[in-house]
């Protein structure tokens, strides 16, 4: 029986759908909400390299460079960043102003998460986060390997995290 997250996450996959070409509509028809990533890479994967690069165009993802070359080595690359720009558009948790909520096609974040690609909220605390990091950057002061982590991914990767994961192994 789906729940009320998956029921909110297949809403979002409908929206996805309803804006998608024929081509994007049969990669996104290929997730599945209730799915894990390992399922969905691999329904993903069936598809065509053209198809792939239809959802990834819808999911306005950059596929071709300038000079029509393919972004993405291999078709498992592209499927893995699809999934990725799909479960960004999920809801999502803010760690700054503790509210939850979610990202669109139609407005790029300020901010994208590093690991997940998931893009910042836009409350006060993150725009100046984000104005902050773009000054430096268009400063030459940003230092390299700088990057942002969305709630979710800085939870996953803390070093305490790290490490009762690794002590429960052994």
């Amino acid at each position: 029986m789906a729940n009320k997250n998956t029921d909110a996450k297949k809403l979002i996959l409908g929206e996805m759908f309803n804006i998608a070409d024929a081509m994007a509509k049969k990669a996104l028809s290929s997730y599945n909400a209730e799915a894990r990533y390992q399922a969905n890479l691999k329904a993903l994967l069936s598809n065509s390299a053209a198809v792939l690069e239809a959802c990834g165009k819808m999911l306005n993802m950059r596929v071709r460079s300038d000079d029509n070359k393919k972004m993405y080595q291999n078709k498992k690359v592209l499927s893995d960043r699809i999934i990725l720009r799909i479960e960004a558009l999920f809801e999502m948790h803010c760690g700054e102003c503790k509210s939850n909520y979610r990202n669109t096609l139609d407005k790029e974040p300020a901010l994208r998460c590093r690991l997940c690609l998931q893009g910042s909220h836009d409350c006060e605390e993150m725009e100046r986060k984000a104005k902050v990091l773009q000054d430096m950057e268009k400063n030459l002061s940003l230092p390299v390997g700088v990057a942002w982590l969305c709630h979710e991914c800085t939870k996953k990767n803390s070093f305490f995290t790290l490490y009762d994961q690794e002590e429960k192994k052994t």
